[in-house]
């Protein structure tokens, strides 16, 4: 008898360690599911949000004049030497509904920047200075004596970038080349 007590003991607890296992495979199978859930729930609202961007990036210039001063527009461009001679083409577009803050952007060296004048049909909307892409100022330590000398690079070719908010759409990038102080128009890009 005693024997037999014994043994529905151990089966009670064999049991229970069964309802355990069971439990927790229960937790295991539900973590999973809600693991899935929010996966797919953030998928979908992510790409509802890439939609809803790219239908604001293609609706007509309209809707985009209607709350353009929400837009930012980013232009991607490429500068290359041709000929001896600087040349700007334009890379990319890119607009995005947003707010721009107000950021000073300083020019390293007076005398070399690149200007940038954004139109909007004939008028001058802004002008703006920028650090060449294509001729860098370094320091770096002279092999003797411990003073910083002064070097300038210089590239045949960069790419730069340019965000701006207007409340007037840019139709046209004017690109003025400024080395040692000597001003030389460039080209002006037509933005569609």
């Amino acid at each position: 008898m005693v024997n037999v007590l014994n043994h529905i003991s151990v089966s009670k607890s064999a049991v229970n360690i069964l309802n355990l296992s069971s439990c927790i495979m229960k937790l295991k199978y539900l973590f999973i599911i809600v693991l899935t859930l929010s996966i797919f729930v953030s998928c979908k609202a992510k790409k509802q949000a890439h939609t809803s961007e790219s239908h604001t990036t293609q609706s007509n210039d309209n809707t985009l004049n209607e709350k353009r001063e929400n837009i930012i527009v980013f232009l991607s461009f490429n500068i290359f030497k041709e000929n001896k001679k600087t040349v700007v083409r334009l890379k990319e577009k890119k607009e995005v509904v947003g707010h721009l803050k107000d950021i000073k952007q300083l020019v390293r060296n007076e005398n070399t920047y690149l200007k940038i004048l954004f139109y909007h049909q004939s008028d001058v909307m802004e002008e703006r200075k920028i650090t060449h892409p294509l001729i860098e100022s370094v320091e770096h330590p002279a092999e003797e004596g411990g003073v910083l000398i002064q070097s300038v690079i210089t590239r045949d070719s960069a790419t730069f970038f340019v965000r701006a908010q207007f409340s007037q759409a840019i139709t046209a990038v004017e690109f003025v080349e400024n080395v040692n102080g000597v001003e030389t128009k460039l080209n002006t890009i037509e933005i569609k």
